[in-house]
């Protein structure tokens, strides 16, 4: 049976500590080069874009948090004027990757960023965990592939 989560928009205030608990199990999924460390969550940056409005946090719970999706508004650089919901980060834990707690969360990160007067959305989908089709079938399509490299 799919627990009934509830998906919502938080201030990051209150749902930092539970976001930041669940930050070594998505730095465990995360592949990474022999280089550098695991990634952990830059904390004055969260709460640096949080206080000047320009991030979106959702939460997923289940008691306490059990997911997020956080992203970025941001201008655009190449499109003068226009706000752009830029995706950082989503992660739920495994035993509530079924049903569709993630086309919820994605869903109300949408109608946030549109809320927020933000004209495109941009969101990474992992290899290894592929959001493409997820991200189609709300109107995302694919504009480029990323390429990284850590030094």
């Amino acid at each position: 049976m799919v627990t009934k989560l509830k998906i919502a928009v938080e201030p990051w205030a209150t749902a930092r500590l539970g976001v930041m608990r669940l930050w070594p199990a998505l730095a465990a999924e995360a592949p990474q080069s022999a280089h550098t460390q695991p990634p952990e969550g830059d904390r004055a940056l969260y709460d640096a874009a949080a206080s000047e409005n320009s991030l979106i946090c959702v939460t997923a719970r289940d008691g306490g948090v059990v997911g997020f999706w956080l992203a970025f508004l941001s201008y655009h650089p190449h499109h003068k004027g226009a706000l752009a919901c830029l995706a950082d980060l989503v992660f739920l834990k495994p035993e509530y990757r079924r049903g569709f707690n993630a086309a919820r969360m994605l869903r109300v990160l949408i109608g946030e960023a549109r809320e927020a007067g933000a004209s495109v959305m941009y969101c990474n989908s992992p290899i290894g965990r592929d959001l493409g089709p997820l991200l189609r079938r709300f109107g995302l399509a694919p504009v480029e592939t990323q390429y990284s490299v850590w030094f």
